[in-house]
């Protein structure tokens, strides 16, 4: 087989352009610090590169809702845990209400200590949070709203609901925190979402029930009114609805500690994930700098010997004699 000093030349050039091309990819990973820049680099790493990447800013994502979630939650916690001792000491105040040494006047001084402690529960139902009311409904309006001698509650007159319909009006604000979302028709599934309000209804208590309201707020005002008329008749069945309003009140602290348990277990989990995520993406894009240093050192070193060896593949030029 000839081979002419055209073939010599056309394998020569196609080296050295290959040579340059190595070296050119190797400077790249070295200073952008990635093994692939675009996708022709390595098809499959890069398809199995971007799926991680995926799953990574989706696990970001879940772990800001925690974070807001569980801000959103000790904002309840701390509202209903300053809440239980106003009871406790609305329920100090209806004992001592009830001895005959106290008169009308005794009885309107602990009567007006029983408005400023009904005052108190509407300003930690509406206590603002980072960018809404921590008790707002998924509307993010202000909770409690009184009027004259109304209490109303998302916009609904505490006494005139009933327990079907209250049920129905009590739309809860839930957050996807990566349980994997599922729909039933139009609706979310409750348990693939960590719902992220407390209902004052479901605390405070909502309708009447045998002449009497449910409501703590409206409680409060009835034996208020009942203490600055010295008329205790119905003073039993009020002090009742403060006992159950209380066990209430523990029931919602006891689910809103389950529920920071429960996020707490969750973002645990999803920053081991993550961790194992991000030594997978490393595996996958991020240059062994050390590896690719020594190949480096090797590329450039072949491309200086190509340069040298060009010298006696290619043919002198006219440029050269005048040099």
């Amino acid at each position: 087989m000839r081979i002419t000093q055209k073939n010599i030349q056309r394998a020569y050039l196609n080296n050295l352009h290959r040579n340059m091309k190595q070296l050119a990819t190797s400077n790249e990973r070295m200073s952008s610090g990635r093994r692939l820049n675009r996708v022709s680099d390595n098809v499959s790493d890069a398809q199995r590169a971007l799926t991680v990447r995926d799953k990574l800013q989706r696990s970001e994502q879940y772990l800001r809702n925690i974070d807001k979630l569980q801000l959103d939650l000790n904002g309840q916690e701390t509202s209903l845990m300053q809440m239980n001792e106003i009871i406790a000491r609305a329920q100090s105040l209806l004992v001592n209400a009830k001895s005959d040494t106290n008169g009308p006047s005794e009885r309107s001084i602990l009567a007006k200590e029983l408005d400023y402690l009904s005052e108190s529960i509407v300003q930690l139902m509406n206590v603002q949070g980072v960018d809404r009311p921590v008790f707002a409904g998924i509307d993010g309006k202000t909770p409690i709203v009184l009027g004259d001698g109304v209490v109303s509650i998302h916009d609904l007159d505490v006494d005139t609901l009933v327990t079907a319909d209250a049920t129905d009006k009590i739309i809860g604000q839930y957050i996807d925190i990566g349980l994997g979302l599922q729909f039933n028709g139009t609706e979310v599934k409750a348990s693939s979402v960590v719902r992220s309000d407390t209902s004052p209804l479901e605390i405070l208590g909502y309708g009447v029930d045998s002449g009497t309201p449910n409501n703590l707020i409206r409680v409060f005002q009835e034996l208020s009114k009942g203490l600055k008329d010295n008329d205790l008749s119905g003073f039993d069945s009020l002090s009742k609805k403060v006992s159950l309003a209380h066990d209430r009140l523990l029931v919602s602290l006891t689910d809103l500690g389950a529920r920071n348990a429960y996020l707490d277990n969750t973002k645990n989990r999803m920053e081991i994930d993550q961790l194992q995520l991000t030594e997978m993406q490393n595996k996958l894009e991020a240059v062994d700098i050390e590896s690719e240093l020594i190949q480096n050192k090797s590329l450039e070193l072949t491309w200086q010997v190509s340069l040298q060896l060009g010298s006696k593949v290619l043919p002198m030029s006219i440029f050269d004699f005048i040099r």
